[in-house]
């Protein structure tokens, strides 16, 4: 029964919110239990109906052996707000950094040898 007081305390406190914060608050909270999610919460577009496989690895890779020039280079982000993305995606899974500021955009796209234009872009994040 306690599983069901959870369930019902977290549609409870998430019903009153929009879509948006709903899924800015599940997706923390999966991250903060270090839950993974196969597919994105809130997002039912494509689900196939079958449950994701639960795993008890971590939500960040464990191969950090990749540079963030690498990563860029393999991504080819076509526009400068692409690339933001994967540097943040890079922050997240690559030096377990879910929780960043743009400075820290900044350094790892010094970093990456990009040129300092995107950081405009980064400006755009905040």
């Amino acid at each position: 029964m306690r599983e069901f007081d959870a369930l019902q305390a977290v549609i409870s406190a998430l019903t009153p919110l929009e879509d948006e914060a709903r899924h800015r608050i599940l997706e923390s909270a999966a991250t903060f239990l270090r839950i993974e999610s196969h597919q994105k919460v809130g997002r039912p577009h494509g689900h196939s109906g079958t449950q994701p496989e639960r795993t008890a690895q971590s939500p960040f890779s464990d191969d950090t052996a990749m540079s963030p020039k690498d990563f860029l280079l393999e991504k080819q982000p076509r526009t400068d707000v692409e690339r933001i993305a994967c540097l943040a995606y890079y922050l997240t899974h690559y030096r377990a950094t879910p929780h960043f500021k743009t400075i820290d955009l900044s350094i790892l796209n010094t970093e990456a040898g990009c040129s300092t234009q995107v950081l405009q872009q980064c400006r755009l994040v905040e």
